[in-house]
């Protein structure tokens, strides 16, 4: 079960291959890759404007989204973080 304290966009719900034959994009660090299908993600953030990323999770302590505490936005399927709230 989730509880308080853990660092849920990134920790919780991210999963990202990087194949280091190719070149990488600038924003590669960034990026947590795709959630599981249990996860429903809402963000409306872009590369050069981050906002609060949104979980909905089955084993969330709340029902219902709520704001992770994390900002970024998503592209191409994929999360990519650029902070915390509170840092």
């Amino acid at each position: 079960m989730q509880g308080y304290g853990q660092t849920e966009a990134g920790g919780l719900i991210g999963c990202y291959h990087v194949d280091s034959d190719k070149n990488q994009s600038g924003n590669i660090y960034e990026c947590y890759g795709q959630w599981p299908e249990e996860f429903a993600i809402r963000c409306e953030g872009r590369p050069d404007r981050p906002a609060p990323i949104w979980l909905k999770s089955p084993t969330a302590c709340r029902n219902g989204f709520y704001h992770t505490g994390d900002y970024g936005y998503i592209s191409e399927g994929k999360l990519f973080l650029l902070g915390r709230s509170d840092g």
